[in-house]
């Protein structure tokens, strides 16, 4: 007598053990860079800080910058903080030494409440009627 299986159960049992073998990979790779976190923090001193291989390569503000931005013939002044987002900050202000804003079209404006956010759109479509 042969046993006789729903088309389905082989089906899920592979993606289960494919989603059983991802998350325990995974969790092997965070125990890894969690003690080799913790020999970089213990053999040095506190002001140092450590940063990832992978931010390396991006640009860092130290401190605050003060930007004026043209929009519309109206000047924008915006002050970035890289003290609090030195990463987010250094990014903003090389993209804007870069000229990646110029002439940048702005599809969404919100002036009201308080804090002012823009939109922009694709830095390689200079079109203010293209969304």
């Amino acid at each position: 007598m042969q046993l006789k299986l729903p088309q389905w159960l082989l089906p899920l049992l592979i993606i289960s053990v494919v989603i059983l073998a991802g998350c325990a990979s995974l969790s092997a790779n965070k125990d890894i860079s969690s003690s080799t976190d913790a020999s970089q923090e213990a053999s040095t001193s506190p002001t140092i800080t450590v940063s990832n291989s992978k931010d390396n390569n991006l640009p860092r503000l130290e401190g605050k910058a003060t930007i004026v931005m043209v929009v519309d013939g109206s000047p924008i002044t915006i002050e970035v903080d890289g003290t609090n987002a030195p990463i987010t900050a250094g990014n903003f202000v090389d993209l804007v030494q870069r000229g990646v804003y110029d002439g940048l079209a702005f599809h969404r404006v919100v002036r009201e409440p308080e804090p002012f956010v823009v939109q922009g759109g694709d830095p390689q479509s200079k079109d203010p009627d293209f969304p």
